[in-house]
């Protein structure tokens, strides 16, 4: 099975979405709403592609704790990959019911 994302050039914002159960939803769009701090952009991807992160990362951490994690890891991530899921001009992540935490 092919696991790449191919995003065809039109897709300019990736969001992370963090679900209750420490669930990663990837989710990519051809617009980016600055203004709106919850929802940036709508899922044109249509991959339906996720990672049960809980498997890999510590569940006793808090949900503060748990984001500023996964924000720490994307960032480092962004830098020392050369990817093209990577490429897009914004990259975010954040719990689907709070905000949006910018990583490029």
């Amino acid at each position: 099975m092919d696991n790449r994302i191919d995003l065809d050039g039109s897709i300019v914002a990736i969001n992370f979405d963090i679900a209750e159960s420490y669930t990663l939803y990837i989710v990519g769009s051809s617009y980016y709403d600055y203004d709106d701090e919850d929802c940036a952009c709508d899922d044109e991807l249509g991959i339906n592609s996720y990672l049960q992160v809980s498997k890999f990362l510590d569940t006793e951490l808090n949900w503060k704790e748990y984001l500023d994690l996964i924000v720490r890891i994307f960032k480092e991530l962004v830098q020392e990959l050369d990817i093209e899921l990577f490429s897009v001009e914004h990259i975010t992540t954040g719990f689907v019911s709070g905000d949006l935490v910018t990583i490029k």
